[in-house]
C-alpha cells in the first residue's frame, strides 16, 4: 500500500515483482522457443520438443525472476530511504541495476536460445 511504512509491505512487493518477473519471462521463453522450426528428426515426437520448451521457459523465467526482485527492492528501499514514492524511485532503480551489469548480456539467457540447436546436424 502506499504510503505504509510496513516491513510486510515491502516483502509482499518484492516477492510479487519476482512472481511477475518469472511469469513474464516463462511466457517470453514459450514463444522464442517455438519461434524455431523443428528439425525432421523430431516432428513425430511431441516429448523432446515440450521438454526443450520447457527448459527455455525456465531460464527465460529465472532471468526475468532475478531482474524484478532486484528492480522492486531497489523501488522499495529507495522509498523507505527518500520518504516519497514517485518515479525517480523506478528511475534509479533501473539505472542501478544496469550500473551494477544485471541487465546486460552476461545476465540474459545465452544466445542459443533455441531449443532444438543440440538435434541440428552439423557439418
Amino acid at each position: 500500500m502506499p504510503g505504509s511504512d510496513e516491513s510486510g509491505d515491502y516483502v509482499s512487493r518484492v516477492l510479487t515483482g519476482t512472481g511477475v518477473g518469472y511469469g513474464l519471462g516463462a511466457v517470453l521463453g514459450a514463444v522464442t522457443a517455438n519461434w524455431s522450426d523443428v528439425p525432421k528428426i523430431l516432428r513425430d515426437k511431441p516429448w523432446p520438443a515440450l521438454k526443450a520448451t520447457g527448459a527455455v521457459m525456465g531460464r527465460f523465467g529465472l532471468t526475468f525472476a532475478v531482474v524484478g526482485a532486484a528492480f522492486t527492492a531497489v523501488d522499495c528501499t529507495l522509498e523507505a530511504v527518500r520518504g516519497q514514492q514517485d518515479m525517480w524511485n523506478g528511475i534509479i532503480g533501473g539505472g542501478k541495476l544496469v550500473g551494477d551489469g544485471l541487465i546486460d548480456d552476461g545476465a540474459t539467457p545465452p544466445r542459443t536460445i533455441y531449443p532444438y540447436e543440440h538435434y541440428r546436424q552439423r557439418p
